[in-house]
């Protein structure tokens, strides 16, 4: 009788481990799905910021060039 008891609470120690491990595991994939998620979203926000910085530095340029035109018309006049 006693060894039955022994073995009776040996497998609901076990199945309880088991199910604290499963759940632990679909929490694990939880979390890393949603930081699959975000970083994608951080990944595809970064580009969109590269692209526009790389807009804004051609803007700067193009002004640059016009300043410069109009420097070099006003020394003209100089």
């Amino acid at each position: 009788m006693s060894k039955n008891v022994g073995k009776t609470i040996t497998i609901s120690v076990l199945s309880i481990l088991c199910i604290v491990l499963y759940l632990s595991t679909q929490a694990a994939n939880r979390s890393y799905h949603e930081l699959e998620e975000n970083f994608n979203k951080v990944a595809t926000i970064a580009k969109e910021t590269q692209q526009k910085c790389l807009e804004y530095m051609n803007q700067l340029s193009a002004y640059e060039q016009m300043i410069n035109n109009l420097n070099n018309e006003l020394m003209t006049y100089e």
